[in-house]
């Protein structure tokens, strides 16, 4: 009778670890993803979105459903302004309303928070980083 109560919880704290465990690793996905996007687009021109979300489909594998944005700030701005200065200073990705698939005990899923990831304006040209942007 103790061998079942004992056997019951450790097998629902596993499995409930388990489910955890995929969730956190989730969220870190998403992390990365947010940042190889970030990197691409700060690197390449205004029109790589694309190239973005290319890069960044490894990390968002085990994850379901979502959308991801990219904003290049200050909003509307453009690669070059008169005179050759940028007019861009950076660009923000965004990943969110994913969810991680839903495991061994938690049925469903379980949902990954918004991540955004931020990096200021490098080159916004992309013959000038053929490997990052293609």
């Amino acid at each position: 009778m103790e061998f079942a109560l004992v056997v019951t919880v450790f097998v629902a704290t596993t499995l409930a670890t388990i489910d955890l465990s995929r969730w956190v690793f989730a969220i870190v996905s998403a992390g990365e993803a947010a940042r190889a996007g970030v990197r691409t687009a700060v690197v390449c021109s205004l029109d790589a979105g694309s190239a973005v979300r290319t890069r960044m489909a490894p990390w968002l594998d085990g994850v379901r459903g979502g959308a991801v944005s990219i904003q290049y700030l200050p909003s509307g701005c453009a690669a070059q302004q008169a005179g050759g200065l940028p007019a861009c200073t950076g660009v923000s990705v965004t990943v969110r309303n994913y969810a991680a698939p839903g495991g061994l005990w938690l049925l469903g899923v379980l949902p990954v928070p918004a991540v955004t990831a931020y990096l200021p304006r490098e080159s916004l040209d992309s013959s000038l980083n053929p490997m990052q942007c293609s």
